[in-house]
């Protein structure tokens, strides 16, 4: 939750969201998910950028139906796990 707060906080998302939607956002995200206790490296890397790693071992730990992102080194795995575009998943959630 704290690289969602982070990373929507910077300054090239302001022309789409205003700090106060960034922490309503983040907020309701955090009211609506799971949360799962980190699971360790794993065993078998997938991304080309080892830092996210933990974001693909806690999908895959916590069986998540999309991983939302749109980093290239993640977006290259949609065959391998559930990753969508932000765009994509708000499309799904109309």
């Amino acid at each position: 939750m704290s690289e969602l707060r982070a990373v929507l906080r910077r300054d090239k998302f302001r022309r789409y969201v205003s700090l106060d939607e960034v922490e309503a956002f983040v907020e309701l995200i955090r009211r609506e998910s799971t949360s799962i206790e980190d699971p360790g490296p794993s065993a078998a890397p997938l991304s080309e950028d080892p830092g996210d790693e933990y974001l693909i071992q806690i999908a895959r730990v916590a069986r998540a139906n999309a991983f939302v992102s749109g980093d290239p080194h993640l977006t290259r795995l949609r065959s391998r796990i559930p990753v969508k575009s932000p765009r994509e998943l708000l499309d799904l959630l109309e």
